[in-house]
């Protein structure tokens, strides 16, 4: 029965949780699709666990935990089931419930990194920040290819509660992992609340000389040294950024986002006059 659900649970879990989002009108099209499925499979626990999801991003959760219970009534010792049904009722905000039917199903299967990641936003929502703290570390380090948003959320709690040392540590963590631009930001971000202004402004250094566009990344050094309370160093930043400015093509100058970084690199410099 293990070989089985671990088949069962590798096959379906990509058509549970696809990564694209659906449309509502997909979503009641493939429902339509499985319910008609079902009439000839022998397959109707797994089409009965899909439909359940696609009812859980449809919101109508009262079906999807009808089809939930379908399954558990069709097979008790189907794991599966107690995963998604965590899953509905987490977005259905009872979040002990959730928690409890996570733990069920992290019983047999202690590594799998969304069931860790759901109960730790479940943790999370209850107030129990330790012990989210545990399952967001497990969750990342168990997945083969964990989300920037992952990280993000789990560093925003920390942050939350006046670790933001550790919170630093977890994006790093996750800038080496994904690569991805928005937790590098988010590093600075973190850095400047520490007042570690040398990292923040290391970080930025790093990002203006990979990137051909600099005016933004001289603008928000400006920004840092300003709060570093070093206004003549932060004066010079912008005006690096309005040479970078004027250095653009016209094009790109008469953009909105462009005029709008004019505009605030103007104001800048005259504020340090």
């Amino acid at each position: 029965m293990k070989l089985f659900l671990a088949f069962l649970i590798c096959s379906v879990f990509g058509l549970l949780f696809p990564k694209a989002s659906v449309a509502h009108g997909d979503v009641h099209q493939q429902i339509l699709v499985l319910t008609e499925k079902m009439q000839a499979s022998t397959n109707r626990a797994e089409l009965l666990l899909r439909r359940a999801e696609l009812y859980r991003m449809d919101e109508d959760y009262l079906s999807a935990l009808a089809d939930c219970s379908a399954v558990a009534r069709m097979d008790p010792t189907n794991s599966l089931v107690h995963f998604v049904r965590g899953r509905i009722l987490f977005d259905k905000k009872k979040f002990s419930a959730a928690k409890a039917e996570l733990d069920r199903f992290l019983e047999t299967y202690p590594q799998h990194s969304e069931a860790l990641l759901i109960r730790a936003r479940s943790w999370r929502s209850l107030g129990e920040t330790t012990e989210a703290d545990k399952d967001y570390t497990m969750a990342i380090n168990a997945a083969a290819a964990p989300e920037p948003d992952w990280y993000y959320e789990y560093a925003q709690m920390l942050q939350a509660g006046g670790q933001g040392t550790a919170a630093l540590a977890v994006v790093d963590n996750g800038c080496k992992r994904t690569g991805a631009v928005s937790l590098e930001l988010f590093a600075v971000d973190l850095a400047v609340e520490l007042k570690d202004f040398d990292n923040a402004l290391h970080r930025l250094d790093k990002f203006c000389s990979q990137s051909q566009r600099k005016e933004k990344w001289f603008v928000r050094r400006g920004e840092v040294l300003e709060k570093a309370g070093r206004p003549a160093e932060a004066c010079e930043s912008y005006k690096q950024a309005e040479q970078a400015w004027v250095a653009l093509p016209r094009q790109f100058q008469s953009s909105v986002s462009a005029q709008q970084l004019h505009t605030e690199i103007a104001a800048s410099l005259q504020r340090l006059k």
